[in-house]
């Protein structure tokens, strides 16, 4: 609703955050509406939604603010519906789903979702025509420790145990 609606309903963060992160890794942008209140103010949930949208965006917005697409937008099972009012034919992403943005010597790594220990991303493979570059740091946003990672023929392993989360992830590869 473009205004405030007394049985709105509302997308979760997790939602809302997938759906920037796949608009940015295509050059897009995200138009969010809050509606207020005949007095201006903002309803709980559109308060707490915008909360969670806002830590989420201290902790990983260097992967969202002033980036561009990478050689390789996305990968994974699920087929995003685009255009207006495409809510009713989403699918949910699953642990498949990457999408990637990049700035400066930078690329981030973004799962959609983050099932078990490993992630797999077959756009940065040893044999890959996409990734070339020699990595000289693997870092997850957020998270003190580091992960480990192996890049076979056909794809890259991404090990992190200690990440949790039901929110997208963001790995920054530092490249020369």
């Amino acid at each position: 609703s473009w205004c405030y609606t007394a049985q709105n309903r509302f997308k979760t963060s997790k939602d809302i955050l997938q759906d920037l992160v796949d608009i940015v890794s295509k050059n897009g942008c995200l138009l969010l509406n809050v509606g207020p209140k005949a007095d201006g103010t903002i309803c709980e949930e559109e308060v707490k939604l915008l909360t969670e949208i806002g830590e989420w965006m201290d902790v990983n917005g260097e992967a969202i603010y002033d980036t561009h697409p990478w050689r390789v937008q996305a990968e994974g099972n699920t087929e995003v519906v685009e255009g207006m009012f495409s809510e009713e034919g989403r699918k949910d992403f699953d642990s498949t789903d990457i999408r990637f943005t990049c700035k400066g010597d930078c690329i981030y790594v973004i799962p959609m979702k983050q099932e078990g220990e490993d992630i797999i991303v077959k756009s940065m493979g040893e044999d890959s025509k996409d990734f070339h570059a020699i990595i000289t740091e693997f870092s997850v946003l957020g998270y003190e420790e580091r992960p480990e990672y192996k890049r076979e023929a056909d794809k890259m392993i991404i090990h992190a145990p200690f990440v949790k989360s039901d929110k997208p992830v963001v790995y920054r590869i530092r490249m020369k």
